[in-house]
């Protein structure tokens, strides 16, 4: 599986990501991965990886709050506890887009 990912990600930018999360991908495989998410791994860079959920969940929500202009995901649903908040900021004119369900 880990090397699935190498050679695809070693054909678009530098492994910095991937080697510092090699655990993660050795446990995870990538072909179950949309395309259009696998063959855009430069937009990793900068990224870190967050493997507690209680903590991922209260960060997307804190990226909501501070949120003005725009807010892209790519899971395929929100915490239900942000939901409220999404319908208030979008109703304010936030631009929300999903693009988990386009990268399939």
């Amino acid at each position: 599986m880990y090397t699935t990912w190498v050679a695809e990600l070693k054909k678009r930018f530098s492994l910095t990501f991937t080697s510092a999360n090699r655990e993660y991908f050795l446990e995870h495989d990538a072909s179950v991965m949309p395309s259009g998410f696998v063959s855009r791994p430069g937009d990793l860079r900068g990224c870190y990886f967050q493997g507690d959920l209680i903590s991922t969940h209260a960060y997307d929500e804190e990226m909501l709050r501070s949120a003005e202009e725009y807010a892209y995901t790519v899971a395929e649903q929100i915490h239900y506890s942000a939901q409220p908040l999404a319908a208030e900021k979008i109703k304010a004119g936030l631009r929300a887009r999903n693009l988990y369900k386009q990268l399939k």
